[in-house]
């Protein structure tokens, strides 16, 4: 029998007890289960380490890692990228939630159609009163161009990437829109880019 790919996805976390229940099981959930989550606590003062050991403690696919000190988004990414044993890397924000399907979907689409990276719309959603504006971010022309001249092409959160395409860069540490250095220079040398809206 072929062995199933696997989903690495990584999550940072500072300051989000609020949010932390919601996104991580979002992500325990998922309809795909050959998924590692790996949670980085970038030393957050609040409750959000009690969350990441519960969920630890209950699902063996979640990895907890903490950072030495507080070292920001960008180490904690690149941390969890150096742990990473998935075929595919996927990021999410840990105050952001995902559909049920989201990397099923996704991974269906970057193995059908042999992709370096798929890339897929987002919803914004207000908290206060729970509205939300859809975020086009491709179209079905998988032109690499769309993609990089979209306003949330540097985003990480709304794709899925081979490893072997994003394991040869780092993001910024210390860098305000570190995602840049990293989402940018994959999406213009990839291969294939496609969508899935």
């Amino acid at each position: 029998m072929k062995k199933k790919n696997k989903i690495s996805v990584i999550v940072p976390v500072y300051n989000v007890e609020k949010y932390l229940d919601k996104c991580l099981d979002s992500l325990v959930n998922q309809t795909y289960d050959n998924m590692e989550i790996i949670v980085v606590n970038d030393c957050s003062p609040d409750d959000s380490e009690k969350i990441i050991k519960k969920y630890m403690r209950k699902y063996s696919n979640v990895v907890y890692l903490k950072n030495a000190e507080n070292s920001g988004l960008s180490f904690s990414r690149n941390a969890g990228l150096d742990k990473a044993t998935g075929d595919y890397i996927g990021f999410i924000d840990s105050d952001d939630y995902v559909s049920y399907n989201y990397f099923e979907s996704l991974i269906n689409t970057i193995i059908s159609e042999k992709s370096d990276v798929v890339v897929c719309d987002m919803n914004v959603v207000n908290e206060f009163d729970n509205t939300s504006n859809r975020c086009i971010c491709g179209t079905r022309s998988n032109n690499k161009i769309d993609f990089v001249n979209n306003g949330l092409a540097a985003s990480a959160c709304n794709k899925l990437f081979k490893k072997s395409c994003i394991e040869k860069y780092k993001f910024e540490v210390g860098k305000v829109n570190e995602d840049i250095s990293v989402v940018i220079p994959i999406m213009v040398n990839a291969d294939k880019v496609s969508y899935n809206d």
